[in-house]
């Protein structure tokens, strides 16, 4: 049902518990060479979109080009510009900040397609903010930004300031948006070791080698003693 360019690919994303079903209902099959469809399988529980979405975001569009180096990605900017993104701008600058200044940009060249995808990835596992979080909690906005603040200096959850909004990984909260005791001690080891926000919330929702590439938020709950080993392991020099 999208208009599509006759000299590329129609790109459309699907949760991987649809993927069958609508190969078969569309009759799909593989091509190499001239493929009509690009089909993007999505995780579940990382599915970015909202109920009844039928485009995605420019900002999409160019990283998944970007990612397949695809030289429209570009020209995608050129005619597009990508709206302010300050979460991921911040992630993209602490992933290059260990590079001396006058490297940065060679850094960025020689890892831009890896930072994009790990951007991407590391914002996919769900964020909220200090003005989502006041009316959850009944609060002023001033008043739900100095609660987040408080409780991550006490290392109950990670918050990353950015232009004035306080952004937390949900990864962080109980379902009832409350802070999530059992991380605690495991953000306070790997804070000890000068961690900043960034790469404990990068450490705590991605795979980890630490854990055989499990992620450390989806064994909380079933291989606590686990995580807070490789938390450990973490911070040993």
């Amino acid at each position: 049902d999208v208009p599509n360019d006759p000299r590329s690919p129609l790109v459309a994303y699907t949760r991987t518990s649809q993927h069958t079903a609508i190969a078969q209902t569309h009759q799909l099959r593989p091509e190499q060479t001239r493929p009509t469809v690009h089909l993007a399988v999505v995780p579940d529980h990382l599915w970015p979109f909202r109920p009844g979405q039928r485009h995605v975001g420019i900002t999409t569009a160019w990283l998944d080009l970007e990612d397949q180096q695809d030289r429209a990605a570009d020209p995608t900017l050129q005619h597009h510009p990508l709206p302010p993104e300050p979460l991921a701008n911040a992630i993209t600058r602490r992933l290059t900040e260990p590079e001396p200044a006058d490297q940065n940009r060679g850094f960025w060249q020689r890892n831009r397609t890896r930072i994009l995808h790990r951007t991407r990835t590391l914002i996919a596992t769900g964020t909220t903010n200090h003005h989502q979080l006041a009316r959850r909690w009944n609060l002023t906005a001033p008043s739900a930004r100095q609660r987040v603040l408080e409780a991550a200096s006490e290392h109950a959850l990670i918050a990353i300031d950015i232009q004035h909004v306080t952004y937390i990984p949900t990864c962080t909260l109980t379902p009832d948006l409350e802070p999530d005791p059992r991380w605690q001690p495991i953000i306070q080891t790997l804070t000890n070791d000068d961690m900043p926000p960034n790469l404990i919330w990068e450490w705590i929702a991605l795979p980890n080698p630490a854990l055989s590439d499990d992620t450390p938020t989806e064994l909380l709950a079933t291989a606590y003693d686990r995580v807070a080993q490789a938390a450990g392991i973490a911070t040993r020099p």
